[in-house]
């Protein structure tokens, strides 16, 4: 990925965020001089907007208010941005050359930055960072630091083990690559701060990076994409050891010297065969065994309850989930009708359908068995008729087997009641659910998630949370970093620390809520 190329996506951003604030154009308004304001986007926002750290690069955006309260405009592509003194950072503007100078492989031209207020952080130490639009300038005090030793790490995203350093893949599959720094303690995604991924030694017969419209992306693609027999000249599969490292846009390496916050930052990637595939179910301890619930509400509606269960391919002979498959697998369910799977998402989820089959009370279905397999590489040119199936000969398949029960629902029950969340950092609300005859079920995703501040009734600006049916939903964060609340309404600086998490079912005969507490930690 050449530096041109890993900027333009947060051009585009920028462009949209601009269009997006075009509030005051042409209706005889004018930008007023007092109310430009310059603050960090993403990154590191969450740590401060006047912290930065060496070889983490930070998006800037400048925005300025309208007269007569007609809007705000982001003038950050439309601005001169500048940085005082010489040395510490570089902030980009449009059409500058990229620094130390780079050519494009394509047209042998110099690459030049394609967004404006994106701060390279270089060396320590204090700068003055300005924007000036249209004769409106406005100025930012921050403060680099260099990240602690070994904040910087490379991970492998979903593999079994999260801090491995050296991971395991299967033939013809990928894995996704991310950049993450512990900064303040807190983990931080500096995907943003990639120019690329680069293998120490290249071997494309092992794997690849794959490439989407053309850019490199920082997942790594196994060999054997080719390998099916109905190819006239397959390729075979080949095991091989590769190191990835990554290549910062802030530090470029000098004289072939990477940066020494950047050293040592590097992921080994074996490639061999797979020995089998587990399956991991989304809770530790399911309070519902292998049952799914279908909860009627009136007449013919039903709830159709969810799980979601993770598929890892295990290596060498033993049954440690190491590299996830979720997103990769083929799955086949023996009653589609009763439970259907939904495939070739991250990650692999189950929906129970129908009422089931059994004649009487709580009518459980009979057994359902759901087949997960890598499937088999498609030929080049698919012949008529074909279908997927799973990979013959490979160890790569898992199954379960589920019931389903017909079910009406009497309550729900929030955990935790007294939840803490630390600051800038995540908390899981679950709620399970009470149905006819003892039967209980988790259905986190199947309430509707609501944050309050300490009154209740106010929405909570210092926590979010995960909305019904998302992958996140009951998944708290924190967004509030320091006290600094002096709003008298909500109290003691310990109750502007308090909110309220709400959980509403609506699929109950009577609607079933309940309200549980967190308090921030500071």
């Amino acid at each position: 990925m050449r530096i041109k190329q890993g900027i333009v996506g947060l051009a585009a951003a920028s462009v949209l965020g601009l269009l997006a604030g075009c509030e005051g154009v042409g209706d005889g308004s004018a930008p007023d001089p007092d109310s430009g304001v310059i603050t960090k986007s993403g990154g590191t926002a969450a740590l401060g907007n006047s912290k930065l750290f060496t070889c983490v690069a930070q998006q800037l955006q400048y925005n300025i208010a309208f007269t007569g309260g007609t809007g705000t405009e982001n003038f950050t592509n439309r601005a001169k941005w500048t940085a005082e003194p010489d040395g510490i950072v570089t902030v980009t503007n449009i059409g500058q050359k990229v620094v130390p100078e780079e050519l494009d492989p394509d047209t042998h031209q110099p690459l030049v930055y394609t967004i404006s207020g994106l701060v390279l952080p270089k060396a320590p130490g204090n700068v003055v960072i300005k924007a000036n639009a249209f004769g409106i300038e406005k100025q930012i005090a921050m403060t680099v630091e260099n990240p602690g030793s070994g904040s910087l790490r490379l991970k492998a995203v979903g593999y079994g083990d999260p801090l491995s350093t050296s991971i395991k893949m299967n033939h013809n599959s990928t894995q996704q690559l991310q950049l993450v720094g512990t900064l303040d303690g807190f983990e931080t995604d500096l995907s943003a701060s990639l120019k690329e991924l680069v293998f120490e030694t290249p071997d494309d017969t092992v794997a690849t990076f794959l490439e989407s419209n053309g850019v490199q992306t920082s997942i790594v693609l196994s060999n054997g994409k080719d390998s099916n027999p109905l190819n006239p000249t397959p390729v075979p599969l080949k095991d091989g050891a590769l190191r990835v490292l990554p290549k910062l846009i802030a530090c470029p390496a000098v004289g072939g010297v990477d940066n020494p916050i950047v050293a040592g930052v590097k992921m080994d990637v074996a490639v061999k065969a797979a020995t089998g595939m587990v399956i991991q179910r989304e809770l530790d301890s399911p309070v519902n065994g292998n049952v799914l619930a279908l909860a009627t509400t009136s007449g013919t509606t039903t709830l159709a309850t969810t799980e979601i269960l993770r598929t890892y391919a295990t290596f060498d002979g033993n049954s440690d989930p190491a590299q996830n498959l979720s997103n990769q697998v083929y799955a086949v369910s023996s009653k589609p009708e009763v439970i259907v799977q939904l495939a070739f998402s991250q990650p692999t989820g189950i929906t129970a359908l129908s009422t089931g089959t059994g004649t009487t009370p709580p009518k459980l279905s009979e057994d359902v068995t759901l087949t997960y397999c890598q499937p088999e590489p498609p030929p080049k040119t698919l012949p008529t008729g074909y279908v997927t199936k799973c990979w013959p000969g490979k160890p790569t398949v898992a199954s379960a087997v589920f019931k389903t029960r017909q079910s009406t629902l009497t309550d729900i029950a929030v955990t935790p009641v007294d939840g803490v969340i630390e600051a800038l950092k995540t908390l899981q609300f679950r709620t399970v659910g009470s149905f006819d005859g003892g039967f209980k079920q988790d259905i986190t995703r199947h309430v509707t998630w609501q944050a309050f501040a300490n009154d209740g009734e106010t929405r909570s600006t210092k926590v979010g949370i995960g909305s019904a049916g998302s992958l996140l939903a009951g998944l708290a964060i924190s967004a509030f970093l320091e006290n600094t609340d002096d709003d008298a309404s909500n109290g003691t600086p310990l109750q502007d620390r308090t909110v309220k998490i709400k959980a509403t079912n609506n699929a109950a005969t009577v609607t079933k809520t309940q309200t549980v507490t967190a308090t921030i930690s500071q």
